[in-house]
């Protein structure tokens, strides 16, 4: 909503455009961002209850800053309890998205192209992105000859 009245502010000065957006299309903006909350509110829910890190983690990483904000820091309907768990399970997913980073990375250095393979395999495809953007440029190497030679 803010960033809707800032461009309406520069509008009305002749700065990015002349067109403003009607009462309608603010309030369809307003609840479109309200129905992700929700949708996330829900999943954040089913992390917890099935006690899930890695879930939770991927999760967090498909959400922006200002929606994992609204979500903590704001009046989602998260309790206290709820907000410190998902707090936790995002960090205890972290730490196993980086111990497969590492394990990659080592089976780079080593040439272990059995356990590189096994580890890569085991991640979802959400994880493979962001472990994929965790390993360095030879590790990246190594990983795309292995999916090649497949």
């Amino acid at each position: 909503a803010e960033t809707s009245a800032i461009g309406r502010c520069l509008a009305a000065f002749g700065l990015g455009g002349t067109e403003f957006a009607t009462a309608n299309e603010v309030q369809g903006a307003i609840q479109q961002q309200e129905d992700r909350k929700g949708e996330y509110i829900a999943k954040i829910v089913e992390c917890l209850n099935a006690n899930d890190p890695l879930a939770t983690a991927l999760l967090m990483a498909s959400m922006n800053q200002d929606e994992q904000q609204a979500l903590f820091n704001g009046t989602a309907s998260l309790s206290s309890k709820q907000k410190s768990q998902a707090r936790e399970l995002n960090r205890q997913g972290n730490v196993m998205l980086n111990e497969y980073a590492q394990g990659l990375e080592v089976a780079a250095e080593t040439n272990d192209q059995l356990s590189a393979k096994e580890l890569w395999d085991e991640l979802s495809k959400d994880a493979k992105r962001i472990v994929w953007n965790r390993i360095d440029d030879d590790t990246q190497e190594f990983v795309r000859e292995l999916k090649e030679a497949e």
